[in-house]
């Protein structure tokens, strides 16, 4: 059968004996006036084409991994502009990023109808869009954690209900200043030896931890007069 005509961004695959877009019934040959099956002479063939319909996923402000294309072939017969199922399934994700765990794709955009990976998406692209496919954009939601504060190795205390990415107070410091007298409490340290303080008494904080639990260590200080 002679090669079909051409469609823009479509390639030909062959014929059907049907208006169906799906896939060839039979296959583009060089002798002319013949398909590859016979087929009845009289009759219409239909040309088919093939185009790749691609999602791209994009990780949204990820700190790392990847997550690959997914594609699928999609058919257009000559008779229609509406091509075969463009039914794709979401891809699982692969990105992730500090102190979120992810949640779903959202299409299009990050504002996007929002999908579950692993389950079927119909893009609905039309035929002749200069840009077959679409980008997923992951969604994320923020982890909580929990402040534990130490004095020594005695826990002074637990503070719940931080979200990462979100301020909130610490509280304050509900200890005793060890004897002999003369000590202050300075603030927290981030390691039980350290003497440097990373954070004030009752700081305002957004990032302790990704997850799980931080832990704080009470700094103390003394002023020492030479006389």
């Amino acid at each position: 059968a002679p090669a079909p005509s051409a469609i823009s961004n479509w390639t030909a695959n062959g014929y059907r004996a049907d208006t169906t877009a799906a896939s060839r019934s039979y296959a583009i040959t060089t002798a002319a006036g013949s398909v590859s099956p016979a087929y009845n002479t009289g009759n219409t063939l239909y040309a088919v084409y093939t185009r790749t319909l691609t999602v791209s996923y994009n990780g949204n402000s990820n700190t790392g991994g990847s997550t690959a294309a997914t594609t699928a072939t999609i058919y257009l017969n000559t008779n229609s502009t509406t091509t075969s199922s463009q039914s794709i399934t979401l891809a699982a994700n692969g990105f992730s990023r500090n102190g979120y765990t992810f949640s779903k794709w959202a299409a299009g955009s990050t504002s996007g109808t929002q999908y579950t990976a692993g389950t079927a998406y119909n893009p609905n692209v039309a035929y002749n869009a200069g840009t077959f496919g679409t980008t997923m954009y992951a969604i994320w939601s923020a982890n909580g954690y929990q402040v534990e504060f130490y004095q020594g190795s005695t826990k002074l205390k637990t503070q719940t209900g931080f979200v990462y990415g979100t301020a909130k107070a610490l509280d304050a410091y509900s200890g005793t200043a060890p004897s002999p007298g003369g000590w202050a409490f300075a603030g927290w340290s981030t390691s039980a030896s350290g003497t440097t303080v990373n954070y004030a008494n009752q700081a305002s904080v957004s990032g302790l931890a990704y997850s799980g639990t931080a832990k704080l260590y009470a700094v103390f200080k003394r002023t020492i007069t030479f006389k």
